[in-house]
């Protein structure tokens, strides 16, 4: 069994050194964008992010996925070198839509293909060196049908299937992360279909996936810290945080930390302090500082509410300058912005200047984000 070593926290000259090589080799433009898909629309809407944080649509949007017969795209990915968008959904007639970032306007989305992602995908996420895509897919026969799907990519964004793909998930897998040094993904059980697990694989050479085991664990949504040591899952009622080993991926139960109703999303910042999590039921979301053993402590005036006019806040994502948090709002269809607190380095949220920020005009149900490098 051959495994991709790639920039190891453990050797910190050899990380030093690799990020500086992903520096020079990787492509960055100034201007970040946001995506987001619309759940009940089938299309995807793109946003410029301004200096201040609020969004601007891009022109064109939204752009349309790669199935006509697409109800409800769940999940968008960006990869790391900021080229390319993935995208996921479907009821019984699931894909997964490739699209490359293109310069006119800048931020549009040209689909570059589609391939097949079992029945239902619920989530996408690419590799931190850009040459894999992990697809979560729940079978229509529940846990007996339930899969994760690989995928390379290939230089103009478009995907292959790896060798061997899709590999047994059981369960319904809702949600799938790679840890950032591209040894390890995990995939979040949701308890549709009552697996209460959270699935871990070793990645092999050509992108395949080895299974590790199940540890219990259940969450609508989960994703790995920028240092590769802690998992933090969003499990309904508050957010579960695990200690990842370096040497075999394992998960170590740290604590559950309670936030709202219905925590559907987590993120983590780039800088990897804080964590934080929407909160469905109460409109709000929970913000808390990472501790050095991966627990976590309530950020003052936490849970900070959504703005007026924002309404059935569903997913979260941080901007990759650790600036700013944004939120989608399924009801309203829109976008909310906070900007965070770096000055005093507090992880607190206040509101973007126009927040929330309204979708294109022919979107439905703004559901899942996600921004450039």
């Amino acid at each position: 069994m051959t495994f991709s070593l790639r920039c190891p926290r453990i050797l910190p000259s050899v990380g030093l050194l690799c990020l500086a090589l992903l520096a020079i080799t990787k492509p960055s433009a100034a201007q970040k964008f946001a995506y987001v898909t619309n759940h009940d629309s089938n299309n995807v809407s793109a946003y410029g992010i301004n200096a201040n944080g609020s969004l601007t649509l891009v022109p064109g949007s939204p752009f349309p996925t790669g199935n006509p017969l697409w109800p409800s795209p769940s999940s968008v990915a960006v990869d790391p070198t900021g080229q390319f968008v993935y995208v996921v959904g479907g009821n019984n007639s699931g894909k997964v839509s490739a699209y490359k970032i293109v310069s006119t306007p800048p931020g549009a989305l040209m689909l570059v293909g589609t391939q097949p992602a079992g029945a239902n995908p619920l989530s996408v996420a690419v590799d931190p060196d850009g040459q894999f895509v992990y697809v979560g897919h729940r079978g229509r026969d529940g846990p007996t049908t339930s899969e994760v799907w690989a995928y390379t990519i290939n230089a103009d964004g478009s995907l292959t299937p790896v060798p061997c793909s899709p590999f047994p998930a059981g369960g319904s897998p809702g949600s799938v992360a790679v840890d950032p040094t591209g040894q390890f993904v995990y995939v979040g059980h949701t308890s549709f279909y009552f697996s209460n697990t959270i699935s871990a694989y070793v990645i092999k050479r050509l992108g395949g996936l080895v299974p590790l085991g199940g540890l219990p664990g259940a969450g609508w949504q989960l994703t790995v810290d920028p240092t590769g040591q802690f998992l933090y899952v969003a499990n309904g009622g508050g957010v579960s945080a695990y200690r990842i080993d370096f040497c075999t991926g394992a998960l170590t139960f740290v604590g559950t930390y309670s936030t709202g109703l219905d925590a559907f999303s987590v993120a983590v910042d780039p800088t990897g302090q804080f964590v934080y999590v929407v909160n469905g039921g109460n409109n709000n979301v929970s913000a808390f500082t990472i501790n050095g053993n991966g627990s976590l402590t309530v950020v003052a005036g936490s849970p900070f509410a959504n703005h007026p006019g924002g309404s059935g806040a569903y997913s979260v994502a941080v901007d990759s300058t650790g600036s700013f948090v944004y939120v989608t709002n399924v009801v309203s269809n829109n976008v909310s912005a906070y900007q965070i607190d770096t000055i005093g380095n507090t992880g607190a949220l206040t509101k973007v200047p126009g927040s929330p920020f309204a979708n294109a005009p022919s979107t439905r149900g703004a559901f899942s984000v996600a921004t450039t490098p």
